[in-house]
């Protein structure tokens, strides 16, 4: 083993450290909107603001309250696989 070779390991340990946090301290600390488009899986609850007949709609009985606490016009009323990636996991 030449004696280069502990220094070079020594140098991409320190810079294995220091890369990451620095990127952590550029990175905003909260987002304003996640956007996604798909299939009921990504049910975006857009039903709220669509001028439809009530039968159409999903921000009444029976979906009333749901876990955000008010009716968010999603036929589904638990949170769906955007609501646990803007959480961050």
């Amino acid at each position: 083993m030449s004696p280069s070779f502990p220094h070079f390991c020594f140098l991409v340990l320190c810079a294995s450290l220091i890369i990451p946090a620095r990127c952590l301290i550029c990175l905003p600390d909260d987002h304003v909107a996640l956007f996604t488009f798909g299939d009921s899986l990504l049910d975006a609850g857009n039903n709220n603001y669509i001028n439809t007949t009530t039968a159409m709609q999903a921000n009444v009985w029976p979906y009333g309250e749901t876990f955000f606490k008010y009716p968010t016009g999603r036929p589904s009323d638990g949170r769906l696989i955007p609501d646990f990636i803007g959480n961050g996991g």
